[in-house]
């Protein structure tokens, strides 16, 4: 039974939700007789109601079929029924999937208006900075028609931008600036240093399965210097360049032991090292590294080691990360995109600068973290929209509490999926392919190419340049051609290669897309400087688009009926991805808005995911069907061999992406706990009872330790006394060897003691405020809680770091790694707890105020 059978809740939630938008519809005559202003007024009206006490599912047919007719006249687009249906879906929580062209950036609307009317703020969630940009300015004239403030967050974007951008009632701006944003506004100074402030009201996640799945097996960090950067990455780099491997594949299973002749052992599936027991002794040799320092730092040795084969057989360059400027940078493997800013935590791109012979940037100390899933889950209420997310409903509904629900197309989708085509051997698979984008190119169908790395989709256009087939390619490295490149891949005879996800968000007409034709041609034909003459420059630039704009839209019916008749769009994926949800995503490039197109993967058996998950069991086909290179193979076996071997993948993915929310589950709750004492400080509350709390808990922990020494017969009492009271409160509290010695005999003498502790540190905190009053002392107090408490946890960071590095080791002794994490977690986080009201309470009592010096006064005589 599918998903969708009318028994599902999703099925069951759909169905009421269209019930909805015949009722939307039918407002619709009143609203289209109305002029400008009186749409204005009852939008004003709504939000009245809404102060008043109307509720969400009253205000939610007007506000829609408002923001419908508003749209239609501003930015001449009216959302269709299956649009508004989406939108209800949204409003209400729910991931809504619907396919490419379907209009998903127009769907959003509806739902964030209505957000905006009930008094809530709304958040927009792109994939990047351009989409962020784009829809802000093509949607936001309808926010702004109704009397609602839209906000934009870019990755440049300065404190007072970020500032207003929060403050609209809508805000567009990619995960990592929401992210990164809530981090930082937990290592503020100040109020005034916060952004968001709490206003996690309700998100709108565009391209949901990019960022709640592909993203979210790493999680968001902010790190500053803090590792030593005097260690032998070089040496390690150079050292591993002469080891000789054997892949986990090839050993029969069982056997641990490190082939005769091999120096390690990987596995290609889960990217592991194995080294031989005496490879560390070897490279410590080979690195002049000393033995005292070994023993003591041997963890650190073996994991610089290691980090170096990792980086030489695992990761290659142009495939999971570019050279640029200088620069290691990270490419997103699901979407061919660069990741600015982001780096290998743990060593792994200190190994990769190493390898590459650029200068080793040190290591980072983690200062502050969170992952997508527990950043996300924050919101008070949740929704995404994307063309493909039925694959990992199971995922969104176990880690985000959110349904999936299909939104029928408004058209029929008009794409022809091809089999897959099966070769022995890559160059049979690239003869093929070439071939056949050849053949397609010469009818003048436009070819769009998939290709899941920047080496191969380089690669590709150098056999095709050969050919003498003009082409684009978009990879990490042309990122900012991205939008123009792919809007154009729709054009008669066109070729575009590019890495599988790229594009996400941006149409493809067939025939072109005359709106970004018109804007780069524009662009081109102005001549004033943008920044110098940024009037001139506007206004020329906006003749220029009108001009062009025109241009193509009186020729593009022909060239979409010409390009409707070779077949339009053609998908050629070149091989398959790890995720089945990737493919669709590609495949869905092609046949928007009931259009024709076609699709069709050629693959191969040295493919990798063939290679490592399918592995024997392909070869053994091709061994029995005796194919030559050229041949392809269509064999059920096979497809269900390919469609496993997937399967197999994703689930190692998900169980990745859930080790990585376990983990973070446990700082999560600790996480909460700082974040709202850190909060606490920073409104301004009155620390007072805190302040005694801390005392009475050192007194208490002194007085048990000064009656346990007593009971150990301890020889010099006072002196360890006076000890105690020196660690806990940094100066001494006055008490006699008489006193002492009656209190620790009393009936009750760990309850005497700590009495008598408190009275007299209490006493003397008490001549500090009198001293220095109590404004001077409660700011004093806010400064040493805030400082103390940021300085702890930076510390706690790295404490947990170190923990889950070596945690996994604990399966090796039948120990639950996750289970012993959180145990061993919640202890240490008890000693931060204990440690920073002990930080705090010595601070408060050591601290002297100087007073100002006098101003030396010069004889000028």
């Amino acid at each position: 039974m599918g998903l969708f059978s009318s028994f599902s809740p999703a099925a069951r939630k759909l169905k009421t939700y269209q019930a909805i938008v015949p009722q939307i519809l039918e407002l619709q005559p009143a609203l289209v007789v109305l002029d400008d202003e009186g749409l204005k007024t009852y939008g004003a009206e709504l939000r009245k109601r809404a102060a008043a006490g109307a509720t969400e599912t009253e205000l939610l047919p007007e506000t829609f079929a408002l923001v419908r007719e508003t749209a239609r006249r501003l930015i001449g687009l009216e959302p269709f029924p299956e649009q508004l249906l989406g939108g209800i879906a949204l409003y209400f929580g729910n991931i809504a999937e619907m396919k490419t062209g379907e209009g998903k950036t127009l769907v959003a609307t509806c739902p964030l208006y209505l957000n905006a009317v009930m008094g809530h703020r709304g958040h927009l969630v792109t994939v990047n900075d351009y989409l962020a940009k784009r829809d802000r300015a093509w949607m936001g004239p309808v926010y702004e028609f109704l009397g609602m403030s839209v906000g934009l967050l870019q990755n440049d974007s300065s404190p007072e931008e970020r500032a207003a951008a929060y403050a609209a009632d809508i805000t567009y701006g990619t995960n990592n600036e929401f992210g990164f944003d809530y981090l930082r506004d937990h290592m503020a100074g100040s109020e005034d240093g916060m952004f968001q402030k709490g206003a996690l009201d309700f998100a709108i996640v565009d391209e949901v399965d990019n960022i709640f799945i592909d993203e979210a097996r790493t999680a968001l960090i902010i790190a500053g210097p803090g590792g030593d950067s005097d260690m032998p990455y070089y040496e390690a780099a150079t050292f591993v360049k002469r080891l000789k491997g054997t892949v986990r594949s090839e050993m029969a299973a069982g056997d641990n032991e490190t082939p005769a002749g091999s120096d390690y052992v990987y596995d290609e599936k889960h990217k592991t090292i194995d080294p031989a027991e005496d490879l560390l002794a070897r490279f410590a040799r080979a690195a002049k590294i000393p033995e005292d320092k070994l023993l003591k730092e041997q963890a650190t040795y073996g994991k610089i080691l290691r980090n170096a084969i990792r980086a030489q057989v695992f990761f290659r360059k142009d495939s999971e990360y570019i050279i640029k400027d200088t620069e290691v940078i990270i490419v997103d493997e699901f979407t061919g995109r660069l990741m600015y800013g982001r780096r290998y935590s743990e060593g792994l791109h200190q190994a990769i600068e190493a390898k590459e012979g650029l200068k080793v940037r040190e290591e980072s100390q983690t200062l502050a973290t969170i992952t997508i899933q527990n950043f996300f889950k924050m919101y008070h209420k949740l929704s995404g929209m994307t063309g493909t997310a039925l694959t990992e409903a199971d995922e969104f509904k176990e880690i985000y509490g959110l349904d999936v629900l299909e939104i029928p197309t408004h058209r029929p989708v008009g794409r022809q999926d091809a089999d897959d085509e099966v070769y022995r051997s890559e160059r049979g698979k690239l003869d093929a392919i070439l071939r056949e984008i050849q053949a397609r190119h010469e009818k003048g169908q436009p070819v769009l190419v998939g290709t899941r790395s920047v080496e191969k989709s380089e690669a590709l256009s150098h056999e095709l340049k050969k050919l003498g087939i003009k082409h684009q390619v978009l990879n990490a490295k042309y990122h900012e051609k991205e939008a123009e490149i792919i809007a154009q891949a729709g054009r008669k005879g066109s070729v575009t290669i590019a890495t599988n996800m790229a594009g996400r968000g941006v149409d493809i007409l067939l025939g072109g897309n005359p709106t970004a034709l018109a804007h780069a041609a524009a662009i081109v034909r102005t001549k004033a400087d943008p920044k110098k003459q940024p009037e001139q420059y506007a206004e020329q630039y906006a003749e220029q688009y009108a001009k062009l704009f025109a241009e193509y839209s009186e020729s593009w019916p022909k060239e979409h009926d010409d390009v409707v008749s070779v077949g339009g769009l053609f998908i050629l994926g070149t091989e398959r991805h790890e995720s089945r949800r990737i493919d669709n995503q590609l495949r869905g490039r092609s046949g928007r808005q009931g259009d024709p197109g076609e699709s069709k993967f050629f693959l191969s058996a040295e493919d990798d995911i063939l290679r490592i998950f399918g592995g024997d069991r392909i070869q053994r086909i091709f061994e029995m069907m005796k194919v030559e290179e050229s041949m392809p193979v269509n064999h059920p076996l096979l497809s269900k061999t390919i469609e496993m071997s997937q399967k197999k993948v994703e689930s190692y993915n998900f169980d990745a992406r859930k080790s990585l929310l376990d983990y973070d589950n446990v700082l999560n709750k600790q996480r909460e706990v700082i974040y709202a004492e850190r909060d606490k400080v920073l409104a301004g509350v009155d620390l007072t009872d805190e302040v005694h709390e801390f005392i009475n808990e050192q007194a208490q922990t002194t007085a048990q330790q000064v009656v346990q020494a007593q009971r150990a017969d301890e020889s010099d009492l006072g002196k360890v006394y006076n000890d105690l009271v020196l660690d806990a409160f940094g100066r001494p509290v006055a008490m006699t060897l008489e006193e002492l010695t009656d209190l620790v005999e009393h009936r009750d003498a760990e309850q005497a003691l700590t009495t008598t502790i408190q009275d007299r540190a209490e006493a003397i905190y008490r001549e500090k405020y009198n001293r220095y009053g109590e404004n001077v002392m409660h700011q004093i107090e806010h400064y040493f809680f805030l400082h103390t408490i940021d300085s702890a946890w930076r510390d706690h960071l790295l404490q947990m770091d170190d923990l889950k590095d070596g945690i996994g080791l604990r399966a090796y002794g039948q120990q639950d790694p996750v289970i012993a994490y959180q145990k061993e977690g919640y202890d240490l986080f008890n000693e931060l707890m204990d440690q920073i009201k002990h930080d705090v309470t010595r601070a408060l009592f050591t601290f002297e105020l100087q007073p100002p010096k006098p101003e030396k006064k010069h004889d000028r005589s």
